[in-house]
């Protein structure tokens, strides 16, 4: 019972750094949103936003995606072991067949 409640906690904490790692993306976002409009009022190209910006962005996404999976991951596994659900290798088929 005390590895379900770490589990529980831990992910948890990854569910909520998550959230909050995309509640940053999303502010910066839309910061960078309003310094890509030029002066005359159209967008800059794209490909002048710096690489190592980009790079940066891609990694904290996936960072945040991967904390978010298994934030996900571990609510479930706790919550199925909290609700006494069995695991895939315990659960038995029934094939329909008659047994004398």
């Amino acid at each position: 019972m005390k590895k379900l409640k770490t589990v529980a906690i831990i992910s948890t904490l990854f569910l909520l750094i998550a959230f909050i790692m995309l509640g940053y993306f999303q502010s910066w976002s839309n910061s960078t949103q309003v310094s890509i409009i030029n002066k005359n009022g159209g967008f800059m190209d794209i490909s002048l936003l710096n690489k190592q910006m980009f790079s940066a962005m891609i990694f904290y996404l996936s960072t945040t995606f991967t904390l978010l999976v298994l934030g996900i991951a571990g609510s479930v596994l706790s919550i199925a072991k909290w609700l006494n659900i069995p695991e895939s290798e315990e659960v038995k088929m029934d094939t329909g067949e008659q047994h004398d």
